[in-house]
């Protein structure tokens, strides 16, 4: 049995969310015309980083971890804007729980709620 490095194990995750961000940011590229004027090195950076925070806040659920980087690729800053910082630091809250409440409160107000 192969046994790895505390240190090999953190790369061979960075590897497997490097090629899932890639990924994803080739099908958003796809599904939007109107994203931010900048190569796909730049797009990577930005997307990684936002990515290592939402995992920095515990997020899990994949559907909200990509809505999350849909909305941060279409508006560059989205994870710094005050509304969302507020929900998102709560105190005593569940960041993600905090989200998922957000995008929730944002439909209804979409639809006329």
């Amino acid at each position: 049995m192969i046994t790895l490095t505390e240190e090999q194990v953190k790369k061979l995750e960075n590897k497997q969310a490097d090629d899932y961000l890639k990924k994803l940011i080739d099908v958003i590229s796809k599904d939007n015309e109107q994203l931010p004027n900048e190569d796909m090195e730049q797009r990577f950076q930005r997307l990684r980083s936002c990515y290592d925070y939402l995992m920095s806040l515990h997020f899990e659920t994949p559907k909200l971890i990509v809505s999350f980087l849909y909305a941060e690729a279409a508006y560059p800053g989205f994870r710094d804007a005050p509304d969302l910082k507020y929900w998102l630091d709560k105190p005593d809250t569940v960041p993600e729980k905090q989200y998922e409440t957000f995008l929730y409160i944002m439909k209804n107000k979409l639809q006329g709620g």
